[in-house]
C-alpha cells in the first residue's frame, strides 16, 4: 500500500494553480477528501483519458489510472510516491514502452526534496 500525500500539500498545490487560472479536476471518490474550488469527476477510463489529454499538466499518485493517464507524452506529469524506496521499486519510468519526455517523479518521504520546491517545479511548468 502507498502512504498518503498529506492534505495540506493538495491544497497548496491546488491554490497556487487556480491563482494562475487554471480547472482543477480530481478523481476523488470519498467526499470527506474532496477540496474547495476543485471539480470532481466519476467517470470511465476512456473519458478518464479523454481529459487527461486536454489538461495542462497531470499530478498524481502513482497508480494503474496515473499509468493510463500519462500515456500523452505531450502533457506534462508529476507522480507522487510517498513511501521508503517507491520509485526505486514501482518507478512508472520502467514501463516497457512509456518514453516520456515530461515525466517527473517525486517521493514525498524523500526529507531533501520541500513541498515548496516541489510546487515552484509544477508552476513552472505550466507557465
Amino acid at each position: 500500500s502507498v502512504n498518503p500525500i498529506p492534505m495540506q500539500f493538495w491544497q497548496k498545490i491546488i491554490q497556487a494553480l487556480k491563482n494562475l487560472g487554471y480547472d482543477i479536476y480530481l478523481n476523488i471518490t470519498n467526499k470527506r477528501n474532496r477540496i474547495d474550488g476543485t471539480k470532481t469527476f466519476h467517470t470511465n477510463i476512456k473519458e478518464a483519458w479523454t481529459l487527461a489529454q486536454k489538461a495542462k499538466c497531470i499530478i498524481g499518485m502513482r497508480s494503474g489510472l496515473i499509468e493510463l493517464l500519462v500515456s500523452n507524452k505531450n502533457v506534462p506529469a508529476y507522480i507522487l510516491y510517498n513511501g521508503e524506496n517507491r520509485i526505486v521499486r514501482n518507478s512508472i519510468k520502467a514501463i516497457n514502452g512509456l518514453d516520456h519526455p515530461y515525466l517527473h517523479e517525486y517521493d514525498f518521504s524523500d526529507n531533501s526534496i520541500s513541498e515548496e520546491y516541489l510546487i515552484n517545479q509544477i508552476i513552472k511548468e505550466v507557465k
